[in-house]
């Protein structure tokens, strides 16, 4: 039996709803730190254990399976939380601090309950605000904001143990475990927990978990249900591997009903693969996917439509977090067109196709690139901006067709490939300092930035080559004429590749700047005929048919040149 069939599965629910619940006395509420100091932080728990988690931060809490204890992550230090035995049964009283206090919820009231308790909290529907009774008197807990907003609880634990809630002493948290506490008031935007125990867990577990606890926080005035995609939650799971299939089937199938966001980060593992048992579960609800930095490799494939990619199936996916994933492999995810936003914090190369055809992809977070694969964000036609400030090499059709982007800086790059920036429509700007050859047209008609209308700027002043129609027709663009282009270029002109203004037929003045000294250019721009073969600006105007006829080199007189140096 595998492993995570026998162990515990954890699985946490965004619903819309905030619980706050007691667990024989320990309380682990949700809350956000009003002061970034040392000892407030909110606790997070991180599921059952058999060593420490790795780089642990305040506020951490886990269950050790091997001797029976929950430990807390502060002051630098993992230190015991409550004690109990394997079994679940009451541990000993701890040594440093006194019981907890039990909260007891005595619901909705007018006017605070007759002989109060420590621990009592009820809601006045008065003043819109919830009371704890402790020392002998009421006490202000939480007051309703405006709607929308989720009161604000803040949390502390001094060098004792001593635990504070919003200015309240609560009990100290390595003192005695109480007896389990009534639900608290359900407030907005919060958490659920459910825990399924025992061998052979299955999707009908799994199912039967999520609608327990979608019914209890609908009862309790939460909104989000899973029914559509406006009322998503979020789901994860803790002690299974990735490499176990048959636990997967079971995830799948026992969340297919429900629209989610699926949190993987809590599964072991360093790949996520792809699954046969449950290639045919029905995977388009799911809207997000976040894997842990554990996680190294996502499967790829060989084509667009490879069924045994690990996202084969997520049709409606809109978003992918994998901050551990070195390489992202060809056709990762092509022509995803629901997706939306990627994260990739390590990965150093991007495969080809990669995700080619996103066509509503709007973020792309890859900050180590350094090889940007084939056609890797070909036809992403909604990216308006991409940032690879390590990128060394941008292959063939890299970002063809990307109408939406209005600029690129490629610091590092050497090697552009063909038709790289192929009818980028909308691209006004681009640096590519370092950058020594450009490509020829992958097709007859495609040069580098051929289709480029809006091109204004472009610095390019180590290429020593320039690659066939490397501006062709990038003359006017639905019926508004782009008259001027500013190019940059070294010391040394480049050698030019043919048809480099074909199908411009526009009046065009292209600016050439280089450096003051420098040779070949010639004194002036062109001369007074079809010379290309002495004068380096008619070269540079001209190519065979630039208007379509195969006229052997002949300048294109619709280019006004002008040479400027600096």
């Amino acid at each position: 039996m595998k492993k995570s069939l026998i162990g515990m599965l954890v699985l946490v629910l965004t619903l819309g709803l905030v619980i706050i619940s007691c667990d024989n006395g320990s309380t682990t509420p949700e809350w956000q730190p009003e002061t970034d100091t040392a000892d407030v932080f909110r606790l997070v728990w991180q599921g059952e254990r058999t060593v420490h988690p790795a780089n642990p931060q305040p506020g951490w809490i886990y269950f050790n399976r091997d001797d029976g204890k929950a430990y807390v992550y502060f002051d630098g230090n993992w230190q015991e939380f409550v004690i109990e035995d394997t079994q679940g049964q009451k541990g000993e009283t701890g040594e440093q601090g006194p019981a907890g206090t039990q909260l007891v919820w005595k619901g909705d009231l007018a006017a605070a309950p007759a002989n109060p308790e420590d621990g009592w909290l009820y809601y006045n529907t008065a003043d819109n605000a919830a009371y704890i009774y402790l020392n002998g008197e009421w006490n202000l807990f939480a007051q309703d904001g405006q709607p929308g907003n989720t009161p604000t609880v803040t949390a502390s634990v001094d060098a004792d143990g001593n635990l504070t809630v919003n200015d309240i002493v609560i009990g100290n948290i390595k003192g005695d475990k109480g007896d389990k506490g009534d639900k608290g008031d359900p407030g907005e935007g919060v958490t659920i927990n459910i825990t399924i125990n025992g061998s052979g867990v299955s999707s009908g577990d799994i199912k039967a978990a999520i609608q327990e606890a979608v019914d209890e926080a609908i009862a309790a005035g939460g909104v989000n249900d899973g029914s559509t995609e406006e009322k998503a939650f979020t789901i994860s799971f803790d002690g299974i591997d990735l490499d176990d299939d048959i636990a997967m089937k079971a995830l799948f199938n026992g969340i297919a009903d429900y629209y989610v966001n699926l949190d993987l980060s809590g599964l072991t593992g360093n790949a996520f693969p792809y699954y046969p048992l449950s290639a045919s579960t029905d995977k388009s609800k799911i809207l997000s996917v976040t894997l842990g930095s554990n996680v190294r490799q996502i499967k790829g494939g060989v084509s667009y439509n490879d069924a045994m990619r690990a996202f084969h199936g997520y049709t409606g996916l809109q978003r992918v977090t994998a901050p551990g994933v070195t390489a992202i492999e060809p056709y990762t995810l092509t022509s995803f067109a629901s997706l939306i936003e990627v994260s990739f914090d390590v990965a150093e190369s991007i495969g080809n196709f990669a995700f080619s055809s996103c066509i509503n992809l709007e973020s792309v977070y890859i900050p180590l690139a350094t090889i940007i694969g084939d056609s890797a964000f070909d036809s992403c036609r909604n990216l308006e901006s991409v940032d690879f400030p390590l990128a060394t090499s941008i292959g063939r059709q890299a970002f063809f067709s990307c109408r939406s982007l209005e600029s690129v800086d490629f610091p590092l790059a050497t090697s552009i490939g063909d038709s790289a920036f192929y009818g980028c429509s909308a691209l006004t700007t681009v640096n590519l300092p370092a950058a020594t050859t450009f490509g020829d047209g992958y097709y007859s008609s495609d040069g580098i930035f051929s289709y480029c209308y809006a091109l204004a700027t472009l610095n390019i002043p180590s290429v020593t080559s320039l690659g066939d129609q490397l501006f062709a027709g990038t003359g006017s663009f639905n019926g508004a004429e782009v008259t001027a282009l500013t190019i940059t270029m070294g010391a040394t002109p480049p050698t030019i590749g043919r048809d480099t203004f074909s199908n411009l037929q526009q009046a065009k003045t292209v600016t050439v700047r280089f450096p003051s000294g420098a040779t070949g250019y010639g004194t002036v721009p062109f001369d007074n005929d079809d010379n290309t073969t002495d004068n380096w600006g008619n070269r540079f105007r001209g190519g065979q048919g630039w208007e379509g006829n195969f006229y052997e080199w002949q300048v294109n007189t619709n280019i006004t040149l002008v040479f400027e140096t600096f």
